[in-house]
Order: structure tokens, then sequence, then C-alpha cells
């Protein structure tokens, strides 16, 4: 008989990691070196804070996953401060409507937690946010009290959920509830669902009214690790970290498995069709490298300023869209003007590429010098709220990057 999988917390700082395994009863804490013997023989699911992930969702542009995973960076590359190359990016399941729920980690917070379990001689066949190990079910959230922190995780469906401090409960709750009442495929719950462990202060609330959703106290668990390792048992991992180049083979060798003697009857039953399927295939992949590489030159034809082409279908679109909406807004002639005149009175100041969204001009220019930098800063001010978001000095003289927007009632200088 298979033995149970084990269900390891990461330490926090200063702290001692815990693990159990579900219908095991007890919970042992200690260094990650000590897991290691529990961990032996058995699949090994490691939980991560939900902090440390974002959980969202996108629109899907193509059902492909190769494709899907090309373009989802892209995607979501304005709604993160940081570059899409410092960061990595797992993907759940797809809906029916067509969103796809995606986490998102920095990568350097990935190595650092691999290599800490590599070091104790744990290999892990899951990361898992531990919002996403609270027991699920539709029309329910789940919130679920820690022992030793203060922390409450929440979540909301399948592979969304988030963490707070507990005194932070009341506001972030609340506001979620109240986000989630319009939420297109999601919609309020019916029921919030609430485990307080033994030991743990059962965390506040906000007010309810009566059409918000009822708050059914479970049964307080022992521990709420043991509560997410049987969750995990019983309902599967819903979204899972090691994916793309932190993805473990040996899953897909097990998924695959199962299905080798269909697959082998399949493969007799077509062996009359496999040199001609064999070719088309070659012939279609032929002319979608032809297509993309098309779509790649007029993707740089268009929009010099692209460094580097991933998906030019979906970085074409999001351009577009970008030029449509700076067509619609009045601030822009009025943005450019004030940039023309300031560079004009500038020597040496050559602009050299600019992006327009919602208010703001984003700009990259090069400059003689520090002090042309500031010249043209004192140009802009005024009407305009002039941010420098970077500046490299070199011998060719001084690269920058500004964001301008129409300051609050400002008057033009």
């Amino acid at each position: 008989m298979a033995r149970r999988p084990l269900c390891l917390r990461l330490p926090p700082p200063g702290g001692e990691a815990a693990w159990t395994a579900a219908g095991e009863g007890e919970v042992r804490r200690g260094p990650l070196a000590e897991a290691a013997g529990a961990a032996a023989g058995r699949p090994l699911w490691v939980l991560i804070p939900a902090e440390a992930v974002l959980l969202t969702r996108v629109r899907a542009p193509t059902r492909r996953r190769s494709r899907l995973r090309q373009a989802v960076p892209y995607l979501l590359e304005e709604r993160l401060a940081q570059d899409v190359e410092a960061l990595h990016f797992a993907l759940g399941r797809p809906a029916r409507d067509g969103g796809v729920p995606v986490a998102v980690v920095e990568r350097t917070r990935m190595e650092g937690w691999l290599e800490s379990l590599a070091g104790a001689g744990l290999r892990p066949q899951a990361l898992v946010p531990d919002a996403l190990a609270l027991p699920w079910e539709p029309g329910a959230w789940s919130l679920a009290a820690e022992e030793d922190s203060g922390r409450v995780l929440v979540r909301e469906g399948r592979e969304a959920g988030w963490a707070a401090e507990a005194e932070l409960l009341p506001a972030l709750l609340g506001r979620a509830l109240h986000r989630s009442g319009g939420r297109a495929g999601e919609g309020r719950p019916e029921r919030l669902r609430l485990w307080v462990p033994e030991g743990a202060a059962e965390p506040p609330l906000p007010p309810l009214p009566e059409d918000h959703p009822a708050v059914e106290r479970q049964p307080p668990p022992a521990s709420l690790l043991a509560l997410q390792a049987a969750a995990l048992t019983r309902e599967g991992v819903p979204l899972d970290l090691l994916q793309g180049g932190y993805g473990a083979g040996e899953r897909l060798g097990r998924a695959w498995r199962p299905w080798r003697a269909a697959a082998l009857l399949l493969a007799a039953a077509l062996a009359g069709q496999a040199a001609l399927a064999a070719w088309e295939v070659r012939e279609l992949d032929r002319r979608l490298a032809a297509l993309e590489a098309e779509a790649a030159r007029l993707l740089r034809r268009a929009f010099p300023e692209v460094r580097r082409v991933v998906a030019p279908r979906v970085q074409m679109e999001r351009r577009l869209e970008a030029l449509r909406a700076g067509g619609r807004e009045p601030e822009l002639l009025g943005l450019l003007d004030r940039l023309g005149q300031a560079l004009a009175a500038v020597p040496g100041a050559r602009l050299e590429r600019l992006r327009y969204r919602r208010g703001e001009l984003r700009l990259a220019l090069r400059l003689k010098d520090l002090q042309a930098l500031e010249a043209l800063k004192a140009r802009l001010a005024g009407d305009l709220a002039v941010q420098v978001l970077g500046a490299d000095s070199g011998e060719g003289g001084v690269r920058a990057r500004l964001l301008l927007r129409k300051a609050q009632g400002g008057q033009r200088g």
C-alpha cells in the first residue's frame, strides 16, 4: 500500500519547519534536515507562504499550453512591478470562460526554497501556496487561523486565495467580499467556513449584514497543518509551482504510465497512417514557423522599439490597444506638445522611445550629461509631474527613463 504524501510547511525566519501526513496524527517540528527521514519513500508536498505569491487570472489568447506559457508574462506585464524575466509563472487549469489561473513568484524565492530543501535532502513533488491547501467547496470561502503566527489564510476558490495578519483581516475580507459581488464567473460566496485550530485565537471578522454570507464555524482541528494535509490528500493539488524550468520530470512519467497500454494499442491501429501524419505535422510546423517569422518582422517594422519577440500576435494586439487608447485620451497631445518644446530647448537631447497609457507618458531618451537631464526636468516642471525612473551615465552621455503625467492643479510655466 502506497504511503500517504508528507505535507511540510517551510520554516519562517528564525523558526522551525513542521510536517505531517493526513491521517497520521502528530505534527512534528524541527530543522528541515529532520524531515528528510519522514519524507523517505513518499511524495512530498511543500507549503509556501501565500504572501510570497500573486494568485491571479488572465484571459487566454490560445488554448495551447506552450503558447500560453509564452504569452502569460506579457499579458500580466502591466500589473507587475518587476520585469517578467525576474518572475516565475505557473498556470492552473483553464476555466470554461477562457480564464486561466496564474501564480506569479520571484525566481530568487523559488530558487531559495528549492536550494534549502535540496540542502536538507528533500525533493518536493509539489510547491503549493498554503492558502490553497485549505478545504474548499463551491459556493463557500474557507478561512483558517494559524496557531503560532497570527496569520489568517483565506481561500476564495480552487486556485484563488491570500493570507493576512489577523488585525488586517476585517478590512481585507470586507474589501474582498465587496469586490466578489460583481466579479464575473465567481460571485459572492454563500458561506464563510471558519476553522480555528486548538490553541489559536479566533480571527476578527468584519461586520456582516444580512445579505452577506453566513459564517459556519467548523470543529476545531488539532492543527492547521493536519487540516491542510487532509484537504490536499482528499482534493488533490490545485496549483503546483513546479512547472516550466522547475518542473519534475517524474510527474509526467507517473501520469503517462496508466495510459501506456492503451497508447500502444492505438499506435498499432494507426500504423498505416503514421508516415502521412508525420509529414503533415512537419508541413504545418514549417508553415507556422514561416507565419510567425513574418509576424515578428511586421511587429518590428511597425514598432521598432520592440527588442524581444516572444508572442508576436499578443504583443501586436497589446501595442495596438495602447495606440487606440491613446487616441481617446486628450491629454496625450498636450503631453507631446510640452515634451517637444522641452526637448527643443535642451541641446543634444534625443528621444529614443515612448509609451502612453491612462494619462501617463513613459519615455526613454539620451542626453549629453546629468546637467542636461536637470535642465529638461526644469523645462517640464510646472503643469507636469515629472518622475525619473532611471538614469545611467556612460561614455555616450546619459540614458534616462522618465514618467510624465499632468500635475494636479498645476499651471503651465
